[in-house]
């Protein structure tokens, strides 16, 4: 597990928050994305492949939102 500084977001990606056993963390550099957080994530649409990447989301926009929205894990986040 790596904080969000050292994992490489690309430029114009912002994580917004983690959603974490019910409770709400505002991220900073040193936050560290957990298995089973959802995560909030802004960009514009042409930065998506990136995001798809930073998180290992195979698939087109759906599987993204489903990535987030937690019905696909986060355990790949982890290993970051």
């Amino acid at each position: 597990n790596r904080p969000l500084k050292d994992i490489g977001i690309p430029k114009g990606v912002i994580i917004g928050a983690i959603f974490r056993n019910g409770k709400i963390i505002i991220p900073n550099g040193e936050s560290i994305i957990q298995s089973t957080d959802r995560v909030v994530v802004f960009t514009l649409e042409n930065q998506m492949e990136s995001v798809k990447r930073l998180f290992n989301v195979k698939g087109g926009i759906r599987s993204l939102h489903e990535f987030f929205n937690g019905v696909k894990g986060t355990g790949d986040i982890a290993s970051l």
